[in-house]
């Protein structure tokens, strides 16, 4: 299922996006390693309730959030769920439009 929602999640995206996501994602995740840590653990028990988090895709998202957010934003409600795009703007701490 990640792979088939990472590619959806590409398809949102230009090619300089991705460039940029395979350039600098792993700067991303480190440089944001304590928020992403407390975010998961002050969300464990709604792992049931918000799976996203547990994938692999969700950085991709997080990513996107912070350095193209309407790539993201505009595209998801056509593939996702909107609430759950939501939940994971108020979970990042991201404004929701």
């Amino acid at each position: 299922m990640s792979i088939e929602n990472i590619r959806i999640l590409c398809d949102f995206l230009t090619q300089e996006e991705k460039d940029k996501i395979n350039n600098d994602i792993e700067k991303f995740i480190l440089d944001n390693d304590e928020k992403i840590e407390f975010i998961f653990n002050e969300n464990e028990s709604r792992f049931c309730e918000i799976p996203i988090l547990t994938q692999p895709e969700i950085f991709i998202i997080w990513f996107a959030l912070e350095n193209f957010r309407f790539s993201i934003t505009d595209n998801w409600s056509e593939y996702f769920d909107e609430f759950e795009l939501e939940k994971i703007q108020s979970i990042w701490g991201h404004q929701i439009d």
